[in-house]
């Protein structure tokens, strides 16, 4: 920035003394404030991608508290279908060994009958 007062110009480049004149403090008070409009647009927007972040967080617990749910449910209805099967096949069992020791007591009365 070039700055003239009083008919003297001032550059940015002349590093020769610290420059105190209103010139140099406006143009610092300028920048100042152009940093600061820059840092709020930063924080804007990281609160902005913070705030989509939060949200695609919940989305995904929420998704994934659905599928679990659903996991959930159907392991139930799977354990249930184990429960029915177990007594189906202990009845089947049990019916097997009635079946067995009721044709053992059939068949002794007939071995006796057929003996001559």
């Amino acid at each position: 920035m070039v700055c003239i007062q009083d008919g003297l110009r001032d550059s940015p480049h002349d590093s020769s003394s610290i420059d105190t004149s209103p010139c140099h403090a406006r143009s610092l008070e300028v920048s100042s404030n152009a940093d600061e409009n820059e840092v709020q647009e930063t924080v804007k927007s990281l609160s902005e991608k913070l705030s989509a972040g939060e949200n695609e967080v919940q989305e995904t617990v929420k998704s994934l508290t659905e599928k679990l749910s659903a996991a959930l449910l159907n392991i139930s209805a799977k354990e249930d279908l184990v429960k029915q099967h177990s007594k189906v096949a202990e009845e089947a069992v049990s019916g097997k060994h009635h079946q067995f020791h009721t044709s053992k007591f059939l068949v002794k009365p007939t071995e006796n009958s057929l003996v001559f």
